[in-house]
């Protein structure tokens, strides 16, 4: 059973988009459409529709949530960040194809901590969390379970959508909206193996939360050729220490 939306209000969210027509936001050549308002939005894929509900929340935090086939995920928390980045970085987003959505991956074990991960080409002393974009047609509970799979060599079976974090990445002569959703993978136990070798992952360590704003800290803080990756690779681990330093 598809759930259906409500009717839009007229003031619209900057969700990701590429061409806007009809009050409809589309994701470039993606089969993912959606319709966004202050209330609501609608995303259709595949014949299926899920709808995400803004509910009355205090000034400065916007919650979602979302009924996918009939089924509730959520509610959940949406961020949006307007981030100056570099045109070298929007040209590599680019080459990468459609869709331009993300999932972001927090493997958590029971003491708390989470896994990052770096690669051979990583400024030194440069970690971050795991992620990987979706493939056309792909759902991002799909792409989760996948990336987990090539990069972390773990099966998922439970995870769960922390949040949605819509970007619109700015540089001198372009701009680009992208997405990133990040889910919880809950880990026990596991020693992690990179098994995709074109990701060049070359280490993994466990960190406390609490040093996620760290991680942030020092993205952000990169220089030239790196700045502009930097900032927007710190958005997300901002956004994963706030939540679940919340207790989620």
């Amino acid at each position: 059973m598809v759930a259906q939306g409500r009717r839009p209000a007229s003031r619209a969210l900057p969700l990701p988009s590429v061409s806007r027509r009809a009050g409809l936001l589309r994701l470039g050549r993606s089969s993912r459409w959606l319709t966004a308002s202050i209330r609501d939005a609608r995303i259709k894929a595949d014949g299926g529709a899920w709808t995400v509900d803004q509910p009355s929340v205090p000034a400065g935090e916007r919650f979602s949530e979302a009924k996918v086939e009939g089924h509730l995920v959520g509610p959940f928390p949406h961020r949006e960040e307007r981030i100056a980045v570099d045109d070298r970085l929007l040209r590599r987003l680019r080459e990468k194809g459609e869709p331009l959505e993300e999932v972001v991956l927090v493997a958590r074990r029971p003491d708390g901590q989470v896994l990052l991960h770096t690669k051979r080409f990583y400024p030194l002393g440069i970690w971050r969390l795991p992620s990987g974009r979706l493939k056309e047609g792909e759902s991002p509970q799909q792409a989760a379970r996948r990336e987990a799979a090539e990069e972390l060599g773990i099966v998922v079976l439970h995870e769960r959508l922390l949040g949605l974090l819509t970007y619109r990445l700015e540089a001198e002569r372009e701009s680009l909206s992208f997405a990133s959703w990040v889910f919880l993978v809950p880990v026990s136990g596991i020693r992690p193996v990179a098994r995709d070798r074109e990701e060049q992952i070359t280490d993994f360590c466990w960190m406390p939360v609490a040093q996620l704003e760290t991680v942030a800290q020092r993205l952000k803080a990169l220089p030239p050729p790196w700045q502009g990756w930097g900032r927007f690779r710190a958005a997300v681990h901002a956004f994963v220490a706030a939540e679940l330093g919340k207790g989620s």
